[in-house]
């Protein structure tokens, strides 16, 4: 039946990982807008932006038609099942002939009153936002399916987004560090990497004792404050005002 109606099968995609087909959007609009139509529009106004983002909205893929039409599908498959033979060929004819309707001026405007009627747009509008806001928070997804496919040269960095990044450079590296999983903390904290050596120095025996010395770890060279020390340090103070110093 979705067969007959839109003439593709239901699993045309089921293989597909990532949608290859490019969308419009602001780092790539001039494959998509003519140059002479750009001559006299201010592309770097919000406007121009927002309807940048409004056409990417509107605009569908192969791929993305292709699941808008299972969605479509799937809300009339109760009904279908009801139906006799005889009675979903009618409804196939029927749903093949509406869009080649004689009378396109009224069919128009009976879709646009049905579009002002519907809140379609805000449910879907709805539905992505909170995707994004998901992937944006699972960073398993985030990196495995968006950014494994991002394209850098499609997304070219403004020269006016460079100069702010380097003039607030240290607020970008502080945000790095509060945000990514990076070995900044562990390379500034130089006992941990001290502690997890003299673990192993302790440890180690045969082959890997050699080489431990072969490479000049040793107990001199990996000082770890342990507990023992800092008991020592505890009881050699004599005033508490030594704390200070």
């Amino acid at each position: 039946m979705f067969f007959k109606i839109t003439g593709n099968e239901w699993g045309k995609y089921d293989d597909l990982t990532f949608d290859p087909e490019e969308k419009i959007n602001e780092f790539n609009y001039e494959k998509f807008i003519p140059k002479h139509l750009l001559k006299n529009v201010d592309t770097e106004s919000d406007n121009f932006k927002q309807h940048i983002k409004w056409l990417n909205f509107t605009t569908k893929t192969k791929y993305e038609q292709h699941k808008k039409t299972q969605d479509e599908f799937k809300a009339v498959m109760p009904i279908l099942a009801q139906l006799t033979e005889e009675e979903m060929e009618i409804f196939v004819h029927l749903a093949k002939s509406k869009n080649r309707n004689l009378n396109t001026h009224a069919q128009r405007s009976m879709d646009m009153i049905d579009e002002a009627c519907s809140d379609r747009l805000k449910t879907e509008l709805a539905k992505i936002s909170e995707d994004e806001s998901f992937a944006a928070k699972n960073r398993y997804m985030l990196d495995n399916k968006r950014m494994k496919y991002a394209d850098k040269q499609k997304m070219p960095i403004k020269a006016s987004r460079v100069k702010d990044l380097l003039r607030n450079q240290h607020l970008v590296r502080a945000a790095i560090e509060d945000e990514v999983n990076t070995y900044t903390t562990f390379q500034e904290n130089t006992q941990f990497e001290n502690g997890v050596l003299t673990y192993l120095n302790e440890a180690a025996y045969g082959d890997m004792r050699m080489l431990l010395k072969d490479i000049g770890i040793s107990n001199k060279t990996i000082r770890f404050n342990n507990v023992s020390d800092m008991i020592k340090v505890k009881d050699s103070k004599i005033h508490d005002s030594d704390d200070n110093f």
